[in-house]
């Protein structure tokens, strides 16, 4: 008997994370949501599993612990989308430390689980703010990086890691997102 294959969404019920649930409808993963609902709510939840029409499995849990391991165990995780982290420039520059705690610890924690239970694709929610403020758009990989936040460096420190994790079998795809803010058309 072929087992389920899932995919694990870190963040899942922040506005990113949420919205791209719903674009996975058709797809042929069951979805687990982790989140800590620091940046998030329960009701997001609730509105997903009406448009959603398939089981949708929510764990409450901090990517930091190492609970999550469990989570690796207990379900054969094929993927992961990490959207999972704190996300305010100007918060980050007064709460560096929490900032490093929760978006690179988090992340390297995450890479750990994986890794231990082979788990070898993950998308990883970036920001555009890790690009040098004297580049010039349209962005692209030769871009200078010159993070100017703390925030953006967490991001491009989490990057790193995770291309380091190259080398351990993992395939990565990093999305360097812009701002995005606004009302779902479908949540």
């Amino acid at each position: 008997m072929k087992k389920n294959k899932y995919l694990l969404i870190t963040g899942g019920l922040g506005y990113i994370g949420s919205n791209t649930i719903i674009e996975l409808k058709k797809s042929s993963y069951k979805i687990i949501i982790l989140d800590n609902l620091v940046n998030s709510s329960l009701k997001q939840l609730t509105k997903i599993r009406k448009l959603f029409k398939k089981k949708i499995i929510f764990i409450r849990d901090d990517i930091r612990n190492k609970s999550i391991n469990k989570i690796f165990h207990k379900y054969n995780i094929n993927a992961v989308i990490h959207f999972a982290g704190l996300k305010s420039v100007k918060e980050s520059e007064f709460k560096k430390k929490i900032y490093f705690d929760n978006n690179i610890n988090g992340t390297l924690n995450l890479l750990k689980s994986m890794k231990k239970y082979k788990c070898y694709n993950i998308i990883f929610s970036s920001s555009a703010c890790v690009y040098d403020s004297k580049s010039k758009p349209p962005y692209n990989e030769k871009s200078r990086l010159n993070p100017k936040s703390f925030y953006g460096l967490s991001k491009l420190s989490s990057e790193n890691y995770i291309k380091k994790y190259k080398k351990k079998g993992i395939k990565f795809k990093i999305l360097r997102l812009f701002n995005i803010y606004g009302e779902s058309q479908k949540l």
